[in-house]
């Protein structure tokens, strides 16, 4: 999209809002341009405001969080940009604004500090006994946001695994299961285009500056992924292309037999109709 339609929607999101969510519009737009050491503050008050502003829809309007991601141009897609406000908001859920402002006076080796992404990584983890124990890695070995990100993936991705994890729920039936492949297909085929864009064309360009072992650790986890979803790939086409032949053979069987049915119908009807128009014998 074009800077020119992007502010023409923002100001017509603008335009459509009620009084009191073009209030909250305005004085957020100006606190968000500040920066550093407002910066995760500003968002944790926006966070705040966003509890209050889903609790009445009826002042604020349905689609008051999803506007101002649009408005304030939080991210290039509404949908990413409500996500990301989502995520300030339970942010401002978990903590308290004395308890965020601690963290960020703190500082670790290396003069580490906590930023935005931290506490957005950091309010994955349920358990407040882990909570503390990744917060003070961050201080104590300076783990940065996607290193953080990294570890608390693989640890939840543990959790779910020695549990079992949720099992899927078996489709309604067999055609309802063939139109989920067909529809979560089609999601990751369209979606290719855009990772090419927005993944591998950057980083193949990224600065070397830009460029740490989260990158490569993310790279390596999702190459496993993927070999692993060929595999599943390859043989679900082989239980494909063997259901389909049973198919086509039942439907060619049920042919042969609707024909033959037919066939005798109409040897019946002939031989009936050849039998009333015989002439009956004389006494």
């Amino acid at each position: 999209m074009s800077t020119d339609l992007v502010v023409q929607e923002q100001e017509n999101v603008v335009e459509s809002m009620t009084k009191a969510l073009r209030r909250i519009y305005h004085d957020g737009a100006e606190r968000l341009a500040k920066g550093d050491a407002a910066f995760v503050l500003t968002r944790y008050d926006i966070g705040a405001e966003l509890i209050e502003i889903e609790e009445d829809e009826e002042k604020y309007g349905k689609a008051a969080v999803r506007q101002l991601a649009i408005a304030w141009g939080v991210s290039s897609s509404p949908d990413s940009g409500a996500n990301m406000l989502y995520a300030w908001r339970a942010i401002a859920s978990r903590w308290s604004r004395d308890q965020v402002k601690a963290l960020l006076d703190r500082r670790g080796v290396r003069q580490t500090t906590i930023c935005l992404e931290h506490l957005i990584e950091l309010n994955r983890i349920r358990s407040d006994k882990d909570l503390t124990k990744y917060t003070e890695r961050i201080f104590e070995e300076g783990l940065t946001a996607g290193d953080l990100a990294s570890e608390i993936t693989a640890k939840l991705d543990r959790k779910r695994s020695s549990s079992g994890g949720r099992k899927p729920t078996p489709p309604r039936s067999p055609m309802a299961g063939l139109q989920q492949i067909v529809e979560m297909t089609k999601t990751f085929v369209g979606r290719s285009s855009v990772w090419e864009s927005g993944i591998f064309h950057k980083l193949e360009e990224a600065a070397p500056s830009t460029i740490d072992e989260s990158i490569l650790s993310k790279l390596e986890q999702v190459q496993a992924q993927q070999q692993k979803m060929i595999k599943t790939s390859k043989s679900m086409v082989a239980r494909i292309e063997a259901c389909a032949a049973r198919v086509r053979r039942v439907l060619a069987k049920s042919g042969e037999q609707k024909d033959a049915k037919v066939k005798a119908k109409s040897s019946k009807k002939k031989k009936a109709k050849k039998a009333k128009a015989r002439p009956v014998a004389s006494a």
